[in-house]
């Protein structure tokens, strides 16, 4: 208790100073943790950045996103009232791109830390996801007043293929400076990678580096026992810490929890709750279907030869589902646009289909939708030294 009052009475009385004096001011507005997914995961999350809370963490992963999410999250950092500390984040897709928002806000009446985030998202045929994000950062301290910047984020995630992917991001890349002394914000960069060598185990590494510290390794681990659990756990060096946590997906709606530890502190526990909404695609004229039949019965009087060729050409026309794009997959019968991309986050986020039957898991397929694609569709058989 002794140990936690110091503290709170030292944050408050340092940031005043540095709020007069800026020589120090890289205290506050620092790259705060956020996400108890990317907690759990010992704070890796360049190369995943594939929720709506991405907007704060590497803004390059939004793209990967389909339909609409809200993601909340709330932290009270070592038990301490002065340190309440949450975000919201929103993600709408616009016209094949995607505008993201954030907000986030720390301390309490005396002090506070604020953050307004805006970012933009696209993709270059799915093989480079980017986004630009564009934040307001703001110290308020009573009595003292307040000062506030604005920072440019620039963020990628390059997926190699459906078991790698890729991710970098800068923090404050235009140096902003905050009050009178035109004072730097530093500058962050982190480099990452993530495996997927199963379907239900994911690995994450990245290097963060602040522009005052030694480079920073973090390690990640999320397993899922089960297809709408995961448990996780991850560590970092300098300081050295431990993290944990779990979270559980129901429908639309995931809930994730997260710990980390300080040797003097404690543990510090951390939630997040996110909803995302996938748009129902628009359904096929009802006379799609007695068209093909009425194809199948003209062409049946055709020879055997023509029959065999005409075989081989639906063969060769049937969508691989590990390797589609959006594109590709929306030519199927009931697949729009938003149920595509939902076929691909899936994939991106649990790895291949071992079987077309398989597609069912993707929230918005059932097994009627399946029996009119199956015929369509197939799952190349991959092997494995």
């Amino acid at each position: 208790m002794i140990v936690k009052r110091i503290i709170r009475v030292s944050l408050i009385s340092v940031a005043c100073y540095n709020l007069l004096s800026l020589n120090h001011l890289f205290a506050g507005l620092d790259d705060l943790p956020i996400g108890a997914r990317s907690l759990g995961m010992g704070s890796t999350y360049a190369a995943i950045a594939n929720t709506a809370d991405a907007v704060f963490l590497n803004p390059g992963g939004l793209g990967q996103l389909s339909g609409i999410e809200v993601s909340l999250f709330y932290q009270k950092p070592f038990g301490l009232a002065d340190l309440n500390f949450g975000t919201i984040a929103l993600s709408l897709p616009i016209s094949h791109r995607r505008l993201s928002a954030g907000f986030m806000t720390l301390g309490n009446g005396a002090y506070r830390e604020q953050a307004f985030l805006l970012a933009y998202s696209h993709h270059f045929q799915r093989k480079v996801f980017y986004g630009i994000g564009l934040s307001y950062k703001s110290i308020q301290i009573d009595n003292y007043g307040s000062t506030g910047t604005l920072g440019l984020d620039l963020g990628i995630v390059v997926p190699i293929n459906s078991e790698v992917k890729l991710g970098f991001l800068t923090k404050n890349i235009n140096r902003p400076t905050i009050g009178a002394s035109g004072e730097n914000l530093p500058q962050t960069f982190k480099s990452g990678v993530s495996l997927k060598p199963k379907s239900n185990l994911l690995l994450s590494f990245e290097l963060h580096k602040e522009v005052r510290f030694p480079v920073e390794m973090r390690f990640g681990v999320e397993f899922k026992p089960l297809n709408d659990f995961a448990i996780r756990a991850g560590t970092a060096n300098n300081p050295s810490r431990f993290s944990a946590g779990f979270g559980v997906a129901v429908n639309l709606f995931s809930v994730d929890y997260a710990f980390f530890t300080h040797n003097d502190l404690g543990l510090t526990h951390q939630f997040s709750f996110s909803v995302h909404i996938d748009k129902k695609e628009d359904k096929q004229p009802p006379e799609t279907e007695p068209v093909v039949a009425t194809q199948a019965s003209e062409s049946s009087e055709e020879t055997p030869e023509a029959t065999q060729a005409a075989k081989e050409d639906r063969e060769i026309e049937k969508i691989d589902i590990n390797n589609a794009t959006i594109d590709e997959l929306e030519t199927l019968p009931g697949i729009g646009e938003k149920l595509a991309q939902a076929i691909v986050r899936f994939r991106e986020q649990n790895g291949r289909f071992d079987q077309v039957e398989d597609l069912v898991k993707v929230p918005g397929i059932g097994e009627k939708k399946l029996e009119k694609i199956i015929d369509k569709i197939f799952v190349r058989k991959i092997s494995r030294k």
